[in-house]
């Protein structure tokens, strides 16, 4: 995906007059950024603390194990966390059932190497499943997807392998932020069990299942998602 697809959010944000400004750096390979073979969330977390140091991070699906990793890395220079369809481990395993089951990956892979075009149509669409907005939250999508540039087929399969490869689960203790995990309760991607898995195990975290929504709420209902953002980033300084 590309930062283009933020902007629902970003309009909501300037409509209630929040006065944030809403950064939207783009993962190697997408939004017209070059493919970067063999880059690790925690390269890109050290680039973008310093690029947008004590800021609060807002990490979706593979960008929240970038965010993850910064808050982790980085404790005193990262405010907070707000994690959108985000998990600490994508790939289901013996002691992890929150996540895809390999040989789903493994598909999903083989399908983008096949035909990339024709895998991101199939994942947009997965992304509505049990969205209660349907074929709305899908044309909304579409249309986003079509005014943002398309990722590269490399930056495709090289954010498969940082899907694949990263497991953060033991760092969960490790930071110290106020995070808040917002998920649908239609995410068929990351499942809100991953996330009240994961909030339980830090030290500040918390998690909220987003009824009627799925894997991209920030484009099918911005306002509500802001509703649940902007009370978390005003009591960030609270004891």
């Amino acid at each position: 995906m590309a930062p283009a697809h933020w902007s629902p959010l970003q309009d909501v944000l300037s409509e209630c007059g929040s006065g944030f400004a809403m950064h939207c750096p783009a993962i190697p390979g997408h939004g017209g950024v070059a493919p970067s073979p063999g880059w690790r969330p925690e390269a890109l977390a050290d680039r973008w603390v310093d690029t947008y140091p004590n800021r609060v991070w807002i990490g979706w699906s593979l960008g929240g194990l970038v965010a993850l990793t910064a808050a982790q890395r980085h404790p005193e220079r990262v405010r907070g966390l707000i994690l959108i369809g985000a998990t600490p481990c994508f790939v289901r395993g013996d002691d992890w059932p929150h996540g895809m089951s390999r040989a789903q990956f493994e598909a999903f892979r083989a399908q983008c190497l096949a035909d990339p075009r024709g895998t991101l149509i199939q994942f947009t669409a997965l992304q509505m499943q049990a969205d209660r907005r349907g074929l709305t939250g899908l044309k909304a999508l579409r249309a986003q997807a079509a005014n943002a540039e398309a990722p590269d087929p490399l930056g495709l399969q090289h954010g498969l392998d940082v899907l694949e490869t990263t497991d953060l689960r033991a760092s969960l203790s490790a930071i110290p932020c106020r995070t808040l995990w917002l998920t649908g309760d239609g995410d068929s991607l990351t499942p809100p069990e991953a996330a009240s898995w994961a909030a339980a195990r830090q030290p500040r975290g918390q998690a909220r299942t987003l009824e009627g929504a799925g894997h991209a709420p920030f484009i099918t209902d911005p306002s509500t998602l802001a509703g649940h953002m902007l009370p978390f980033i005003e009591d960030l300084d609270t004891p």
